[in-house]
């Protein structure tokens, strides 16, 4: 048996790199702020490549500097090799251009394909700045090409 050491065997991947308190992370492209998030405190992995955040709040941009996008989520986990990130507890969603916010205990956002998502199990609401909602499981939602499914339990 061994002490210490390397860390193969995982527990030093349990282990942040640092920790950070009251953050703001700017994400930046061709000089121009897309992406924006703050958040009460920050627990990074190198090792994993990932983000742990509590009480986070995000902003997403157009190249014009307009706001796309915005949220905020008790716990999220962000996945820096596909720009993904996993929010566990009440998380919320608004698509500015679609006019609608999506509500849930639980959403993964796919950075590389531009999709949310919830868990099969979970109830997802929609609500729209026309008035109308409903709410539902096993929702996704492609965000580029503007289309919700869920797959059962839809009211609304």
């Amino acid at each position: 048996m061994e002490y210490g050491g390397s860390g193969e065997d995982g527990i030093g991947d349990n282990l942040p790199n640092f920790t950070l308190e009251n953050v703001t992370l700017q994400n930046y492209s061709g000089g121009e702020l897309d992406f924006e998030m703050k958040a009460k405190s920050a627990r990074v992995f190198d090792k994993k490549n990932e983000t742990s955040l509590e009480e986070v709040t995000f902003i997403e941009y157009t190249p014009e500097g307009e706001i796309t996008s915005q949220g905020k989520g008790e716990s999220v986990v962000f996945f820096g090799k596909t720009d993904s990130a996993e929010m566990d507890g009440p998380s919320e969603f608004r698509s500015i251009e679609d006019e609608s916010t999506i509500s849930s205990d639980y959403l993964y956002w796919d950075g590389s394909k531009k999709r949310l998502f919830s868990k099969d199990e979970m109830e997802v609401s929609v609500q729209r700045e026309d008035g109308s909602s409903f709410t539902g499981k096993g929702f996704e939602a492609d965000m580029k090409l503007g289309i919700l499914r869920f797959e059962n339990g839809v009211q609304g």
